[in-house]
C-alpha cells in the first residue's frame, strides 16, 4: 500500500519524457559513454555522475523539512495569539534545537541560515511584544546569524558556481537538461539522468527504479540478474542494494513507447540472486594487477588506510567487481593525486566490518 503511494506521489519526479531523451546533450553524452561492451557502458555512466554530478546539500530533504518547519513557526509567531511568554519560549527552543539538527544534515548549507534568521526575525516580533528587555540580545542573535550567512555565502561553491540554480533547488521535477547544465543533483536527479541515458543506449532493455520512502536508484537487467547505479557506490546485483538499504523498497518499470515514457509499479520483481565472494584474496589481485604491483608485502605498516565498502555487498559477480575495481582505482588517485607512481604495494583486507584498502608508499 505504501508503495502505491509513494508511486503516485512521486514517480513524476524522477520518471524521464520523451523531451528529456531528446534533449542534445543527453545524447552526446550517451554517444561518448557507449562503448562495445553493455557492462563498460554502465561503468562508464556511473563513473561519469560520481565524477560530474555533485551533490545538492539545497536541494535534499531535511532543506525542505528545514523550510516547511519555518513556515510553520511563522506562523505561530506572527499569526497565533500567543501571549504565554513560556509557552513562546519553549516553541523557540523547540525551532532552535530542530534547525540545529538540521545543520548537521545539510552540512550547513544556507538553507539552513536562511531559515534561522527568517525564525529569529519571528521571534524578535513576538518577544519584543512580551518580553522587550529581550529586544537587544535578539537583535545581537540577528546579526550575529547574518554574519554567518555572508561568511557563508563567500565559502560555499554554490553560490559561487551556480548563481543560476538557486531557484531550480525547489523544483522537484528537475529536467535532464537542468540536471546537466547545474551538474548538481539529488538521487531522484542522478537516477532520472541515468534512466535517460540507459533508454537512450539501450531501447529494449528492461529499466527499473527501485525507490524507498527517501531515496531512489536505477536498476537494469542484464541476463536475468538486476544491477542498481546508484552513485557513488559501485554498481550492485539488486540483492546485494536491497541489503544495503534495509528497508521497504518499491519497484517501479520503466516503458518506453513510441510517443511517451511510461513508469509503472511492479508488485514483485524477478533478478537472479548473487553469489557471496567468500575470498576477497582473488580480488586482491586483481587490485595490484591494476595498479602493476609486483613487489612483495614490506615489513613495515601501511602508511595509508584507505576504506572502501561494507562487507555485506561484496559479491562474486563480475561486473560488480570490475565496478568496484574502479572504484577503488578512484579513491586511490584522490588520496595520492599524482604521486600514483610511488605505490610500492597494496593490499585489501577487512577492518569493522568494511573492506579497506593498505597502501604501502614509496620511500624518497
Amino acid at each position: 500500500m505504501m508503495c502505491k503511494v509513494l508511486y503516485r506521489l512521486r514517480h513524476k519526479q524522477y520518471c524521464p519524457t520523451k523531451e528529456d531523451l531528446n534533449n542534445k546533450e543527453l545524447k552526446a553524452l550517451a554517444n561518448r559513454l557507449k562503448t562495445n561492451s553493455k557492462e563498460k557502458t554502465l561503468i562508464n555512466i556511473l563513473e561519469w555522475q560520481s565524477k560530474n554530478i555533485k551533490f545538492w546539500n539545497e536541494r535534499w530533504v531535511p532543506s525542505v523539512i528545514a523550510i516547511i518547519l519555518s513556515i510553520i513557526f511563522f506562523v505561530i509567531f506572527f499569526v497565533l495569539p500567543i501571549f504565554n511568554k513560556w509557552l513562546l519560549l519553549a516553541l523557540s527552543l523547540l525551532a532552535f534545537f530542530l534547525l540545529i539538527f538540521l545543520l548537521f544534515l545539510t552540512n550547513n548549507s544556507l538553507i539552513y541560515y536562511g531559515c534561522w534568521i527568517f525564525i529569529t526575525s519571528a521571534l524578535i516580533f513576538r518577544c519584543y511584544k512580551i518580553w522587550p528587555n529581550l529586544y537587544l540580545l535578539l537583535i545581537v542573535g540577528i546579526v550575529v546569524s547574518l554574519l554567518v550567512l555572508i561568511i557563508t555565502i563567500f565559502l560555499s561553491n554554490y553560490i559561487i558556481h551556480n548563481r543560476s540554480a538557486a531557484f531550480d533547488a525547489f523544483n522537484p521535477n528537475l529536467s535532464v537538461e537542468k540536471i546537466l547544465k547545474h551538474k548538481l543533483g539529488v538521487c531522484k536527479d542522478y537516477a532520472k539522468l541515468t534512466a535517460a541515458l540507459l533508454l537512450t543506449i539501450y531501447k529494449d532493455s528492461e529499466v527499473y527504479f527501485v525507490s524507498t520512502l527517501t531515496h531512489v536508484a536505477t536498476g537494469i537487467k542484464i541476463n536475468g540478474k538486476i544491477y542498481t547505479l546508484d552513485p557513488p557506490s559501485p554498481i550492485l546485483p539488486l540483492d546485494k542494494w536491497i541489503t544495503n538499504i534495509k528497508t521497504k523498497i518499491c519497484f517501479i518499470k520503466i516503458n518506453l513507447g513510441n510517443e511517451n515514457i511510461n513508469c509503472k509499479f511492479v508488485e514483485n520483481l524477478k533478478s537472479l540472486p548473487s553469489q557471496k565472494l567468500s575470498d576477497i584474496r582473488k580480488l586482491s589481485n586483481k587490485v595490484k594487477s591494476l595498479f602493476k604491483i609486483k613487489a612483495k608485502r614490506p615489513i613495515r605498516n601501511p602508511d595509508l588506510e584507505i576504506p572502501i565498502i561494507k562487507t555485506n555487498l561484496l559479491a562474486d559477480d563480475l561486473l560488480f567487481q570490475d565496478s568496484l575495481l574502479e572504484l577503488i582505482k578512484n579513491k586511490v588517485e584522490d588520496e595520492l593525486i599524482t604521486n600514483v607512481t610511488k605505490l610500492e604495494y597494496i593490499n585489501l583486507g577487512v577492518k569493522d566490518n568494511r573492506l579497506k584498502l593498505d597502501v604501502w608508499l614509496r620511500s624518497e
